[in-house]
């Protein structure tokens, strides 16, 4: 079936991230569609992700048309109109805080807040004077108040670190914290190389590259991540094989070879 709305984004990017690497015009084909329906999408009034954000503006990059970063400039202050009083970034976070910490799962809000400063450092590459990075900085600055309260009991405390340790490198803020976290994050590392499945492994290692970890030291990541694929080419996680973990695996790869 078609993937969830708020999916779109993070799937398109691993199509895209394979154009850059070979402009096969039918990949080109389907993140046009998929720009498409990120337009649509922030047209009705869904909420723009911040991996939306990132292949949009990235896709700009590849393709040369503008359109895409205006899209996801546009979808970003969309968003803080919506879901802000005061139409700051700081506010924004504290909102996905509230919504995770409703679920139960507050830690994971790190995660999603990295999604959106990885983001937002995209739109600060293609609009440099726009105030995106201090957008990002603020975020940060969420992130790390709440990693102050994540416990490694909590039930997204893999992926919480690895929000932390990429937004951290990211924005330049708390890199003193860098080390610690990654030390937490490889102790989580079983012997096959995986950290709790196929997602979860692929978010690591890019929080990793983020840091400048060694690719010495991803051997046994990616060697997992080669084991779980499948004899059609995607991966399987617990929940089985879907558009959004076969993604993130692709852009996990992709950050590696680059």
């Amino acid at each position: 079936g078609a993937s969830p709305a708020n999916t779109v984004g993070v799937t398109a990017l691993g199509i895209l991230y394979a154009y850059n690497l070979v402009p096969y015009q039918p990949y080109r084909d389907a993140c046009e569609t998929a720009a498409n329906l990120i337009e649509t999408n922030v047209g009705s009034g869904q909420r723009i992700r911040g991996p939306d954000i990132t292949f949009l503006v990235e896709l700009s990059e590849a393709t040369h048309a503008s359109s895409y970063a205006e899209l996801a400039a546009t979808g970003w202050q969309a968003a803080l109109d919506d879901y802000t009083s005061s139409q700051t970034a700081t506010e924004f976070a504290e909102y996905i805080y509230d919504v995770r910490a409703g679920q139960g799962i507050g830690e994971l809000s790190v995660w999603d807040i990295n999604l959106y400063v990885v983001g937002l450092s995209a739109l600060d590459r293609y609009f440099p004077e726009a105030g995106y990075g201090a957008q990002a900085v603020e975020m940060a600055n969420v992130a790390n108040t709440i990693m102050a309260d994540v416990e490694e009991t909590d039930t997204y405390y893999a992926l919480a670190l690895t929000g932390a340790i990429a937004t951290y490198a990211q924005t330049g803020q708390y890199t003193s914290d860098i080390p610690s976290l990654t030390a937490a994050l490889m102790s989580l590392c079983s012997p096959d190389g995986s950290i709790e499945g196929v997602q979860t492994t692929a978010y690591a290692l890019m929080a990793l590259v983020r840091s400048g970890t060694p690719a010495s030291s991803l051997t046994s990541m990616l060697e997992y991540l080669a084991s779980a694929r499948t004899v059609e080419g995607g991966w399987m996680d617990a929940e089985g094989e879907y558009t959004e973990a076969d993604s993130e695996v692709l852009q996990a790869l992709n950050m590696v070879l680059q």
